[in-house]
């Protein structure tokens, strides 16, 4: 039985978590960065600056799991197997 060949090149299949890591890590960073510093925006309901900013701390929690978790560790080393 023959495989079937994957549909994305795999230059963007090793970029992407990457880049979706990166720009998650500056949102979160810089917006919780900006509320540190400049303060909520007096007109802001509270509960929509609580909602936006543990929606990014959610964000910011999975993209280390999965940089330092098992899932990442995991890909490593199918990798590692289909280079022998």
């Amino acid at each position: 039985m023959k495989q079937r060949e994957p549909t994305r090149p795999a230059a963007l299949r090793a970029r992407t978590p990457a880049v979706l890591s990166w720009v998650i890590v500056a949102a979160a960073l810089g917006l919780e960065g900006y509320v540190m510093i400049m303060g909520v925006p007096p007109n802001a309901p509270d509960v929509v600056i609580g909602r936006i900013l543990g929606t990014l701390d959610a964000a910011l929690i999975t993209v280390i799991s999965y940089w330092l978790g098992a899932a990442h560790q995991a890909q490593g080393r199918s990798a590692d197997s289909r280079k022998r």
